[in-house]
């Protein structure tokens, strides 16, 4: 059983795609396996990497749980398995890289959008919808609250 493989709730998932090919599978509207620039904000993704981040991809864009288990540990202070905008705030910080300005604005966009995008009603970012980032559900999971919301 391959670890880094492994989604069922991810519409986009194969059985040969990685935890970063189902993470960005999202933007990849017409499903042509090339992210356009207008498919997405978020272009330039070299297998999950940028300065500052925070190793929780590999450098061949394999995912790292053992390192995201340790994380989410580490900087979940006020509440086990959740993070509060200022826990996230602090991992960045430790996780900067001398002279990346590029990455720390990176990352601090990145965590903070995400806490906008997927903190529940206490103001808490949960382990869970912090993993499903890296697993490429969590941006389906938004859409799908969201229709339901609508209807």
């Amino acid at each position: 059983m391959d670890v880094d493989r492994i989604n069922s709730s991810n519409p986009a998932n194969e059985r040969n795609s990685t935890f970063l090919q189902q993470h960005v599978s999202y933007f990849d509207i017409n499903k042509d396996g090339i992210i356009y620039p207008w498919e997405t904000f978020k272009a330039n993704i070299h297998k999950g990497k940028h300065g500052s981040d925070t190793g929780n991809y590999d450098y061949d864009g394999r995912f790292a749980r053992m390192n995201f288990e340790s994380l989410v540990k580490r900087y979940a202070n006020t509440q086990p398995d959740k993070l509060t905008l200022g826990e996230l705030w602090k991992m960045t910080e430790e996780h900067r890289v001398i002279f990346d300005f590029v990455g720390w604005i990176v990352a601090k966009l990145e965590f903070g959008l995400l806490y906008f995008l997927a903190k529940d009603e206490d103001g808490f970012l949960s382990k869970e919808a912090f993993y499903q980032v890296y697993d490429g559900t969590l941006f389906y999971n938004i859409a799908k609250k969201h229709k339901e919301r609508k209807n």
